[in-house]
């Protein structure tokens, strides 16, 4: 007979999914009010501090300093109705009973969803951080232990499934963005996978009682397990092909962690009585730790995108599609230790596979913005995604959301100076599953194997609401992120048209100039023409057409030649200065009340008194008076 502490085993797999059931099971939609208008489309886009879920490369395009709360507030329900018949126990003694329907009882749930920071630390221009916490939009779900079926007390259908499942998952995150060029953008972040679950399930002992599924012979398993740190990260890249284009991807990679806590098992009247004729328990201790290896696949994100512009090159609209991969056949097995003697002897480590298969997600989105004035700009979203089945119709269970889906979305932004608000709803449809063959088995620990309890019809809702609020202060924080044409020097061409003739050095080139200017105001005179000898005027005609500006070819300027073009911040200095000299000359110029003109000297070179200070250039800032 196997040990009745076994039946942790399939609990211990349950926690796995709690902690980690991203798009295959657990976690439901996407984060941020941004991007979950956009059908999780935001992959090329990525300019908030929900970009870490996204693409880490999105980072290098905000400056100055950026934080943004979201918070996700979803209805999620995953009813049940098992096929089939009651079996006959106190609880109900008509054979033709059939299962009720059973629901989830917490519909709502409340949770947040990332909190991020992002700043360049008012230096760096093309160098971002970013720190904060990341939570993946998983819900809890707790089904009753019994269910009024006829004006009496039955036990719920779905015990030996599923009972109850919650906790707390959540990333604490370090992401740097980095402007490489001004087309190409790289981004990687750290994270680490905290996990906290607890799970409620019962199994069967059917040597215990005269049938596998009478209510004595449950066996109730409460689990109470963590994992404090699993180490994982990203690396992602944003490209600038083209005012227009924009293109994204961002690798997740897969990591592993490993789960302890505790399993308190409680027995039935009927697994008691079993157990006093053993000579060793069942279980020793009642409450013995368990640890459970659970891996975390890894995911793929591809994202292109169109961008609307207007006159000035500020964004107004984009229209953007993403393909999502997830690898969920690689950790599809889960192993559990069971640290306890079972009828005095150590128990082995187990494993379980839940046949997961890998999982494509198409998205598609977009947005507009129409501004209001200088200060507050609203922002239209809309999108839709789909997405396939993570199991099999006969591996149906209600551990896992395994169905395909399809999802719409839309959200309303609202920019009012230094202050973002994002809004977004979604609304995801599941597909009604009717299982006839189904794998799921009750844990029977008392010998042979379980009855099926998973045969039936499976249908889910689920809708979310997320608000994301942000705020941005800084240099480069409140502008609008404008496109920047990349620096591509080209080597000019010279018109050959004009003279086939390539100039080696500048001063060949300046002559060719002054020869070319010259030659316009020459006239070619027909000496046949009796017109010409007559003195008779006629329209001159240019000897050689004048070279183009933008054909000029490159000079190479001397290392002591003065540039041209200076910069502008140069040109402004130089603007001062000369204002500067104005002021002075016309204080210079002021006459006295007496009527005598004062000439007053403003040089420091020519004050009296010692110099107190200088720059670092070795000129004398402030003197002492005399």
């Amino acid at each position: 007979m196997r040990s009745a502490a076994q039946i942790a085993v399939v609990s211990l797999f349950a926690v796995a999914f709690a902690g980690q059931a991203f798009a295959g099971g657990m976690e439901v939609g996407d984060t941020g009010g941004e991007a979950m208008g956009r059908g999780g489309a935001f992959v090329a886009k990525a300019d908030n501090p929900a970009a870490i879920n996204y693409n880490p490369a999105g980072f290098a395009k905000l400056r100055g300093h950026h934080t943004a709360l979201s918070a996700n507030v979803v209805y999620s329900e995953y009813n049940f109705h098992r096929a089939g018949f009651l079996a006959r126990d106190k609880f109900s003694s008509d054979p033709a009973a059939t299962h009720p329907q059973i629901s989830s009882e917490q519909p709502w749930f409340a949770a947040p969803v990332h909190l991020m920071l992002t700043t360049d630390f008012g230096y760096f221009r093309r160098v971002t951080f970013a720190a904060g916490l990341y939570v993946p939009p998983a819900t809890a779900r707790r089904y009753p232990a019994e269910m009024d079926q006829g004006g009496r007390k039955v036990a719920t259908p779905t015990r030996f499934d599923m009972l109850g499942m919650e906790g707390l998952i959540f990333y604490p995150s370090v992401a740097i963005g980095i402007k490489v060029t001004d087309w190409f953008d790289l981004g990687f972040s750290l994270q680490g996978v905290v996990t906290k679950a607890k799970v409620d399930m019962i199994a069967t002992v059917a040597a215990a009682c005269e049938t596998p599924e009478d209510p004595t012979c449950d066996v109730a398993v409460n689990l109470d397990v963590k994992d404090m740190f699993s180490p994982t990260g990203s690396v992602g890249f944003l490209m600038r092909p083209d005012e227009h284009f924009e293109l994204g991807g961002m690798l997740r990679l897969p990591s592993a962690s490993t789960l302890k806590g505790k399993a308190k098992v409680s027995f039935g009247p009927g697994v008691k009585r079993l157990e006093k004729s053993m000579r060793f328990p069942m279980v020793d201790p009642v409450a013995p730790p368990v640890e459970l290896s659970n891996n975390y696949p890894w995911m793929f994100r591809l994202g292109a995108r169109y961008i609307f512009r207007d006159g000035a090159g500020e964004e107004v609209g984009d229209i953007e599609a993403n393909l999502v991969y997830e690898r969920w056949s690689d950790v599809s097995t889960r192993s559990v230790a069971i640290l306890a003697n079972s009828l005095g002897k150590p128990m082995e480590s187990q494993q379980m596979d839940f046949n997961l298969k890998d999982t494509y997600s198409l998205r598609l989105g977009g947005s507009y913005r129409f501004s209001l004035n200088k200060d507050v700009d609203l922002t239209l979203r809309a999108g839709a995604f789909g997405e396939t089945a993570s199991t099999e119709v006969s591996d149906t269970r209600l551990q896992i959301v395994g169905a395909r889906r399809l999802g719409l979305t839309a959200g309303l932004g609202l920019r009012w100076g230094s202050v973002r608000v994002d809004v977004a709803y979604a609304k995801i449809f599941f597909p009604t599953r009717v299982v006839a063959q189904s794998s799921v088995t009750a844990q029977d620990f008392g010998g042979g194997a379980g009855p099926v309890v998973g045969n039936g019809t499976y249908s889910a809702r689920y809708d979310a609401l997320s608000l994301q609020v942000g705020f941005s202060f800084g240099q480069g924080a409140k502008r609008r992120p404008r496109y920047r044409r990349p620096r591509i020097r080209r080597r000019p061409r010279i018109d050959r048209e004009d003279e086939d003739v390539e100039f080696l050095d500048a001063r060949r080139y300046r002559e060719h100039r002054r020869v070319v200017a010259s030659a316009r105001t020459e006239v070619k005179v027909d000496r046949d023409d009796p017109r010409d000898t007559d003195g008779l005027t006629f329209a001159p005609e240019p000897v050689a057409r004048e070279v183009r500006r933008d054909a000029q070819p490159r000079v190479k300027r001397s290392k002591h030649r003065r540039v041209r073009r200076r910069s502008r911040s140069a040109r402004s200095w130089r603007k001062r200065a000369r204002a500067k000299r104005y002021r002075r000359h016309k204080r210079s110029r002021r006459v006295s009340r007496d009527g005598y003109r004062r000439v007053r000297t403003y040089s420091r070179a020519l004050r009296t008194g010692r110099c107190l200070k200088r720059n670092r250039r070795g000129h004398c800032v402030r003197r002492a008076r005399r």
